[in-house]
């Protein structure tokens, strides 16, 4: 049983603790019209970086957020296709990254 529970535990540490993977992608291949914004995180202890992609004149954003072992671009999910598509369809697009 001490076996059991200690490998659950790794595995849960492991599963939360997850390193962050390095951003080398261009947000200027999704659309040249975004900004760079940072945000505080709820308990105000870091700040969280991401994209803001902005239509002309819509109010109408759709936040996009990735899978908890990558940034803000998931290549796996094809995020950065995602995004293109929400913004040909006039929708704002925020893409962050967790921590």
């Amino acid at each position: 049983m001490t076996v059991y529970s200690s490998v659950s535990f790794y595995a849960l540490y492991k599963l939360i603790h997850l390193k962050p993977k390095p951003l080398t992608f261009d947000p200027a291949t999704i659309s040249s019209n975004y900004e760079k914004i940072t945000f505080k995180s709820r308990d105000e202890k870091e700040n969280i970086a991401g994209w803001f992609f902005k239509v002309d004149a819509r109010d109408k954003t759709i936040i996009l957020v990735s899978g908890s072992d990558q940034n803000r671009v998931d290549p796996g999910y094809g995020s950065d296709k995602v995004a293109g598509d929400l913004l040909a369809k006039n929708f704002n697009v925020l893409m962050f990254d967790f921590r």
